[in-house]
């Protein structure tokens, strides 16, 4: 395997660079990154409020990973398939994901994972959505807890991982493989006029979020 054979990060609804543990573990081996967006089925269903949003999501995320001297690579197509061929126009060993705990994203990466081993290439799930993992608080008797004092009383006593610093670089591949061009997803269309209304609105992208943040705590998010 070449030293310089880049990893792929498939991108969901993590669209972010700050406390990502994925993405850092990729900016941490030292191989170029491709971050990578796939307009799967799964996410086809998406209500048109949903896809709108996202639509804005991904414009403003792929702005923040071009700032970074990145891009986001856009596919739209079944995440196996796209994936594999993302693997073979650039040679990429690794694709690195945050997991998803929804019965259908679950379903689908499992096989995403089984096929890529099956292929000899490391296929890696990492934490993200969520503070603690579910099944660390999986109560003994069950999946799940079905009262919510014993759930507190559990979470309270399990250790929360630190934050992570975010993303500040990545390195990036020799020749960037083709994208979509997002305009031609019209993922918004469906909103029609309802878009201009609800525009003013929306707190889109990672920046926004942290400054919303800021207004409900007493010293800047930077901080912590």
């Amino acid at each position: 395997m070449s030293d310089h054979s880049p990893v792929l990060f498939w991108f969901r609804r993590d669209l972010r660079l700050s406390d990502h543990p994925g993405l850092s573990a990729c900016r941490a081996s030292g191989a170029p990154v491709i971050p990578v967006f796939i307009l799967d089925p799964e996410t086809e269903v998406l209500g048109a409020a949903a896809k709108w949003r996202l639509e804005l999501s991904i414009t403003d995320f792929r702005d923040r990973l071009q700032a970074i001297g990145s891009e986001l690579i856009l596919r739209r197509g079944p995440a196996k398939e796209m994936l594999l061929e993302l693997i073979e126009e650039t040679g990429a060993r690794e694709v690195h994901w945050s997991r998803y705990y929804m019965p259908e994203a679950i379903a689908r990466d499992k096989d995403v994972k089984a096929t890529l081993k099956n292929a000899g290439l490391r296929a890696e799930s990492h934490p993200g959505h969520t503070i603690i993992e579910p099944w660390i608080l999986s109560p003994a008797s069950s999946d799940y807890f079905r009262v919510y004092s014993p759930y507190w009383r559990a979470f309270k006593a399990t250790e929360i991982t630190p934050v992570i610093p975010g993303i500040k670089d990545l390195p990036a591949p020799e020749i960037w493989p083709r994208s979509d061009d997002l305009t031609e997803w019209r993922m918004g269309a469906a909103m029609n006029r309802g878009a201009d209304v609800v525009a003013r609105h929306a707190c889109v992208g990672e920046k926004a979020a942290f400054e919303r943040l800021d207004g409900f705590l007493d010293k800047p998010w930077s901080a912590y």
